[in-house]
């Protein structure tokens, strides 16, 4: 069967963890016998680890000034977790930190600080140890007030927030808004997805 193009939904830590069976889809990716639509170049751009790549020195220098200041500005401080070095620190300011694998989803192996006790959190550290993690400033956001339907009745109430920004052929499409109350805003807490309006003046 002739294959002319993938419309690759596969998430890459999937496929490096089941390489085997997805060699064929590899072998022809890496010899440009095969179009995908999701190209694996991206991979980077979604891995956690893209905050920390940012703040190098090296990415500094092919970035503009405005470029840098914006990412000190708005990405928080983050580095990839060396056990035997980083542990004692991020223990003693757990409350400071939120940990998350550099290949993931779903909010799988996020771990909030804040969340454990001392004693949990250390046994959150051993049981990463050997695993690709980064550690994080954990940022709280200033809450914003949305309507909350209730009993068929709707009321204000505050929200954090996490926003996406989506681009599509370098140009800014439109933001993906998730609110809700938890240290973690994702599928895997309970979490509303709202519409984002875009206003134009007369």
């Amino acid at each position: 069967m002739k294959i002319d193009l993938v419309y690759r939904r596969l998430v890459t830590s999937d496929l490096i963890e089941n390489k085997d069976i997805g060699k064929n889809l590899i072998d022809s990716y890496l010899n440009d016998e095969v179009m995908t639509i999701g190209s694996f170049r991206s991979t980077l751009f979604y891995t956690k680890d893209i905050f920390r790549i940012l703040r190098l020195k090296e990415s500094q220098k092919i970035l503009s000034e405005k470029e840098n200041e914006f990412i000190k500005k708005h990405i928080p401080y983050t580095e990839k977790f060396d056990y035997q070095k980083d542990k004692e620190k991020i223990l003693e300011e757990k409350d400071k930190y939120i940990l998350k694998p550099i290949q993931g989803y779903a909010s799988h192996g996020i771990y909030v600080g804040k969340e454990h006790d001392k004693k949990e959190f250390e046994k959150i550290l051993d049981q990463i140890k050997d695993k690709d993690y980064i550690y994080q400033e954990y940022y709280t956001v200033k809450p914003i007030k949305f309507i909350k339907m209730e009993d068929d009745k709707a009321k204000l109430e505050d929200f954090s927030f996490v926003t996406g920004l989506f681009a599509y052929n370098k140009k800014f499409i439109s933001p993906y808004m998730r609110i809700g109350n938890a240290a973690l805003i994702s599928s895997a807490r309970q979490y509303y997805v709202v519409s984002s309006l875009k206003i134009r003046e007369k």
